[in-house]
């Protein structure tokens, strides 16, 4: 299973993770990925001027498009075959 933790703060909510939590969450119900992804949301990851920011798995990622991310979780999802 992948997990996803998505930083909720107000800095990272108004510079675009209001708009990849609602891609992402799209994205996984289209695809029923309800078993293979996890969503979290966190307040603070404590890199307010670097976000968009959100983990998948110990892995962080700063200024993250929906792009990004996408190709991210699809390789991932290749590799969790």
């Amino acid at each position: 299973m992948i997990e996803i933790r998505l930083c909720m703060g107000s800095s990272c909510f108004s510079r675009g993770n209001e708009v990849i939590l609602t891609k992402l969450e799209e994205y996984i119900e289209e695809n029923e990925f309800q078993k293979r992804i996890k969503l979290k949301g966190e307040h603070c990851m404590g890199n307010c001027s670097e976000g968009p920011v959100l983990c998948i798995g110990e892995t962080i990622f700063k200024g993250i498009t929906w792009n990004n991310l996408l190709q991210e979780i699809n390789q991932r999802m290749k590799n969790d075959i």
